[in-house]
């Protein structure tokens, strides 16, 4: 029974790993301790169920050569089922426009922004011609 536990557990600690690491590769500008900050900030908002793993074995595991090419191939699979439904609509985001140092910079000053760009989410539904 012991066994199962620890083969459990070890299942659970990459699944989390590779979690990290898909999220991260979503954001490849980001160093390892704001990748970690962004991470533990998703998981207080519960967008991702993961223990996060220090930022050094983040790092470690993100250089690793059996890594390699897995978060890309992963993200291609994963999307493949959305190909069937996209011939009925197309979705794009537009990317983050929100500067870390500009955010901390206004906490820390206490100062009110008049104007923050966010992300936006673009549904297009598409008109076929039959």
């Amino acid at each position: 029974m012991l066994i199962s536990n620890e083969k459990e557990g070890k299942k659970k600690k990459m699944r989390d790993v590779i979690t990290c690491i898909l999220v991260w590769h979503k954001f490849p500008n980001l160093s390892v301790r704001r990748a970690k900050s962004f991470l533990l900030f998703l998981k207080k908002f519960k967008i991702i169920n993961a223990n996060i793993p220090c930022f050094k074995a983040l790092c470690n595991y993100r250089a690793e050569p059996i890594i390699g090419n897995i978060p890309d191939e992963l993200i291609t699979e994963s999307s493949k089922p959305l190909s069937q439904i996209e011939k009925d609509f197309s979705t794009d985001m537009a990317g983050i426009k929100t500067k870390l140092f500009s955010s901390w910079f206004s906490l820390r000053c206490k100062k009110r922004i008049k104007r923050r760009e966010t992300t936006s989410m673009l549904i297009f539904l598409l008109e076929r011609n039959h």
